[in-house]
């Protein structure tokens, strides 16, 4: 299973990044995204944006940091409620009944 990355910036007004270079960086990372996805091959690819949207860098809520020396990575409720979240809904649980013990089965997302 492979996790994709998050559009970092919300995208609706100027910050530490001009309204335009913030839509550029999310391309870029819808960009990177594909990328990965085709890569993946057997295995899961886990796109996380629909998770983080709304909680960009610049949002009300933001799950990004937009400084220090983790800036640029999510912070707990980005971890929890985005990437979490995200793995999550899309693992489908084995039922350890039917199949002699526990684990999980990917879909492709």
């Amino acid at each position: 299973m492979v996790a994709g990355y998050p559009h970092l910036f919300e995208g609706t007004a100027p910050g530490i990044l001009s309204v335009e270079a913030q839509s550029l960086f999310n391309a870029g990372t819808d960009a990177l995204n594909a990328l990965v996805a085709e890569q993946v091959g057997d295995g899961t690819f886990v796109d996380v944006t629909e998770a983080f949207a709304g909680h960009g860098i610049g949002s009300p809520d933001p799950w990004i940091l937009a400084a220090g020396p983790a800036a640029l990575h999510p912070t707990a409720a980005g971890y929890s409620e985005g990437y979490f979240a995200a793995i999550t809904d899309a693992v489908e649980l084995l039922d350890p009944d039917r199949h002699g013990r526990g684990g999980c089965r990917g879909g492709r997302g």
